[in-house]
């Protein structure tokens, strides 16, 4: 096994419960490894501002620069000076049509979700999801996430001028990915009919290819681990893609490396202590 000088982890599901705070036992590893010089990203799904993040107060963030790659690669983002580094962004034109889209009759129902680039406000065509004929619990999960300004998609459709990091779709009806994807989007399915939604090839992968030219680290000295759809780009494109027991069948497959435990039974904590610090 090549040295592996950066070390990628998704959040939710993986070094963190999912939709929640780090698993405790995963902290101690993560810092030993930033100690011994391997540089630890997290790639995440969330915002990369986020409170449950924690990155400094885990921990997990040199001073010198600690990036965290949000939105799926919507954004990369320097946590100390609290700077975009690089972002890739849904435009407005596109993301109207997502908008317009969960309007037609056959996908009435349909929610949509985006986090403007302003890092300050969410855009929705739903703003209650409670008020909802079903209370969708994936919508109330993400808005944990964002403490930021809610706005209602019909409030500004007829002068929307905004480009978003992300676009999430809650309770799609069905084909309605389908037709996001259609249209463009990069489409990763999350959990049954809720989906992450990103600009036209913009994922994990993207954004790891960017930071590692930035860090001149080759991509075969990288490792990803991860458990969800959104992870199998930055899986396919590392040189060590590492799986865990609650990982996503699809991503199994194409793992080079196998750890038999769940997030919650330690999986990382042991990758790392396996694979990272030799122990």
């Amino acid at each position: 096994m090549k040295d592996i000088k950066l070390l990628a982890l998704d959040m939710d599901g993986t070094v963190y419960y999912n939709m929640g705070h780090v698993i405790k036992e995963n902290i101690e590893p993560i810092q030993s490894a930033i100690e011994q010089g391997v540089e630890v990203v997290f790639v995440t799904g969330r915002p990369v501002h986020s409170r449950p993040n924690q990155i400094i107060e885990n921990g997990f963030a040199k001073k010198d620069g600690t990036v965290i790659v949000g939105y799926n690669g919507g954004a990369i983002y320097d946590v100390f000076k609290k700077t975009i580094l690089k972002k890739h962004t849904i435009k407005a034109d596109l993301a109207q049509k997502a908008f317009e889209l969960a309007e037609k009759p056959e996908f009435k129902g349909s929610i949509v979700w985006g986090y403007v680039d302003d890092l300050q406000t969410t855009i929705t065509n739903v703003i209650d999801p409670a008020n909802t004929q079903n209370k969708i619990q994936a919508y109330l999960n993400e808005m944990n996430f964002f403490d930021g300004e809610y706005v209602e998609w019909k409030d500004v459709q007829a002068n929307f001028n905004f480009e978003f990091f992300k676009m999430l779709a809650f309770d799609a009806r069905p084909g309605f990915l389908e037709a996001l994807a259609d249209l463009g989007f990069e489409v990763a399915i999350d959990h049954g009919n809720n989906s992450e939604v990103n600009a036209p090839g913009i994922n994990k992968a993207h954004a790891l290819k960017w930071l590692s030219q930035e860090l001149n680290i080759d991509p075969k000295n990288i490792m990803a681990v991860g458990d969800g759809y959104n992870d199998i780009s930055m899986i396919k494109f590392v040189g060590y893609g590492v799986s865990m027991e609650n990982s996503v069948d699809d991503l199994k497959k194409i793992a080079d490396l196998h750890m038999p435990l769940t997030n919650e039974q330690g999986a990382v904590s042991e990758i790392i202590r396996q694979y990272i610090l030799k122990k």
